[in-house]
């Protein structure tokens, strides 16, 4: 897939084929249903909630790293990752329509969901852009949303989903098991001093589930690993900050400041508090015999 970072970095040559539009962070089923009709994405980065609102945007589903990895796996050639800013914010939803989709972009054919909203303060709605599309000449191809459960499938429900726990309802909604990426740093070494050496990853701004330790597995240098992992306080050891720490089964090599992913399986157990470091390795290799079991 080839990435165009920024809007001024499209040429004459650009031709738009069929393209769609949007966040698409998670890219769910409900993405999916959409980026199955289309060849070409305009997504944007950072996230309008970080520029609209600092401080309250959501974490995310997926990194923009792993957004652009699931849009080329859904089939996408060509992703354009617009710079969204205020003033970008602030472009009303015919000028975005007539300047960026059908001048810049060169739009033949554009997909989009029925319940989509864009441009200035999200006015722009369906039956707008089925007005624009005629004036302009571009051929517009309408996408029902997906429902699971009598709801819309949304990256806000998945986050919902995930947050409370429900890994399993978030991989059916998804497509996949839930991942989260991050970069290994250096921690108290107290799982090689335990015997279960961990990676203690920072993870790049996903949501979370809720502390505990979960089983699943880790892709490095694109290779697949089961996998325990621990997040939370670690209250054996008087935890104030939240740690994602990961026993990776059969694996040895250094991977500091590496980048790794979680995907996330199995929730095993809430995390509790060991009064001896004897206890503390017995249920360590409880987990770990439960988690191969599962993995298998």
């Amino acid at each position: 897939m080839k990435i165009i970072s920024g809007l001024r970095n499209i040429d004459k040559r650009f031709k738009g084929g069929v393209l769609t539009l949007g966040i698409f962070d998670g890219v769910h089923i409900g993405h999916q249903k959409i980026l199955k009709k289309a060849s070409t994405v305009l997504t944007f980065s950072p996230h309008p909630m970080d520029i609209l609102s600092p401080g309250n945007a959501p974490p995310l589903l997926t990194s923009l790293e792993k957004r652009m990895e699931l849009l080329s796996l859904m089939g996408i050639k060509i992703c354009v990752v617009a710079n969204f800013t205020n003033a970008f914010s602030r472009i009303p939803a015919g000028e975005f329509v007539s300047q960026v989709l059908v001048k810049k972009l060169s739009t033949r054919a554009l997909v989009v969901s029925t319940d989509i909203a864009f441009g200035y303060q999200s006015r722009g709605r369906i039956d707008l852009l089925s007005r624009l599309s005629k004036k302009e000449g571009f051929r517009l191809i309408k996408v029902t949303p997906v429902y699971r459960d009598g709801e819309i499938v949304s990256s806000t429900r998945i986050r919902r989903l995930i947050r409370q726990g429900y890994l399993e309802d978030s991989e059916r909604l998804l497509g996949r098991p839930y991942s989260v990426t991050g970069t290994v740093m250096r921690g108290y070494r107290r799982g090689s001093l335990l015997g279960f050496p961990t990676a203690n990853i920072r993870p790049h701004h996903e949501v979370l589930p809720p502390p505990g330790v979960y089983c699943g597995f880790v892709v490095y240098n694109k290779k697949r690993f089961n996998a325990l992992a621990n997040f939370g306080f670690r209250p054996t050891f008087y935890g104030r900050e939240k740690s994602f720490e990961i026993n990776i089964f059969d694996f040895k090599k250094d991977i500091y400041h590496k980048q790794l992913e979680f995907i996330f399986k199995y929730y095993l157990r809430r995390e509790r508090v060991f009064h001896s470091k004897e206890a503390l390795i017995r249920q360590i290799e409880r987990d770990k015999k439960k988690a191969m079991g599962k993995l298998a």
